[in-house]
């Protein structure tokens, strides 16, 4: 049995590997049917998993952060360089496979797609087309450490996180409103910009959470003893589910798809 007294140990959260493969099999569905119509059934709004992926994200960052030091050019690099060089050597691979069985491709793409800038471009989706998140994602990578710092100087100061959470989401929903007919598809969905505030989002939850716990383990408490609270969040979690499924049935604009979509499975 894990011993949670030490500070230094936080709980795996394997009850998001639920979440997780349920994503997965939403965006598995939509590529499948986007080579293969109709192959296999899938869901409208499939989509809108992609939004999960990049909360949990920023989830993971924040819930494991610790240190509080002044961000700097050298604790960025080195948070970069850790997580980039988890990813970049398979993507490399798909890439350049991608690159020699896909259509031809420009040498200004196959440039943006070797540096991960591919999905500042309306061409985000050239090459390998899934790629596009690990790009918009090394962009979110890079400013983690200065937002962490921000979060917080924000607790810091007294402000409570529902306030903070609030706020980022406001700007995700008018962000979504104000460009909904600007390029469309690409600033709302490929655009980085378009996925910071989600991605802030994720990493105010898993700082919250992972504070929490180091509270509560420097009293030297064990695992929470009673089971009335997770019985109360799965059923929320599964009211939420059914929630989002059911979405696309109520009529309400478009463009608010993007900020009710991935709202729903992820509070």
């Amino acid at each position: 049995m894990t011993d949670y007294s030490n500070t230094n140990v936080l709980p795996r959260q394997d009850q998001l590997q639920f979440l997780r493969f349920l994503a997965f099999l939403l965006i598995y569905s939509l590529h499948i049917n986007a080579c293969l119509p109709e192959a296999i059934p899938t869901w409208k709004n499939a989509f809108l998993a992609v939004s999960f992926f990049f909360l949990l994200s920023g989830w993971s960052a924040g819930y494991s952060a610790r240190q509080e030091e002044e961000p700097s050019p050298k604790r960025i690099f080195l948070f970069v360089k850790k997580r980039v060089g988890k990813y970049y050597p398979l993507y490399l691979v798909m890439s350049v496979i991608s690159f020699l069985l896909g259509e031809p491709a420009t040498f200004f793409s196959a440039v943006a797609n070797l540096f991960l800038v591919q999905s500042w471009t309306p061409l985000f989706t050239s090459i390998c087309p899934a790629a596009w998140f690990l790009s918009a994602l090394f962009f979110l990578q890079i400013l983690t450490v200065p937002i962490l710092y921000g979060l917080r100087k924000l607790k810091d100061a007294g402000i409570r996180w529902q306030w903070v959470f609030l706020f980022l989401f406001l700007c995700n929903f008018l962000y979504d409103h104000l460009l909904r007919n600007a390029f469309g598809f690409y600033w709302i969905y490929g655009c980085p910009w378009g996925r910071l505030f989600e991605y802030a989002i994720g990493l105010l939850l898993g700082t919250v959470m992972g504070d929490e716990i180091r509270i509560r383990q420097s009293r030297l408490m064990q695992k929470p003893e009673s089971g009335g609270r997770y019985i109360l969040s799965t059923l929320l979690e599964a009211a939420l589910l059914v929630g989002w499924l059911l979405m696309p049935y109520v009529r309400i604009p478009a463009w608010t798809v993007y900020s009710a979509g991935w709202m729903l499975p992820n509070v």
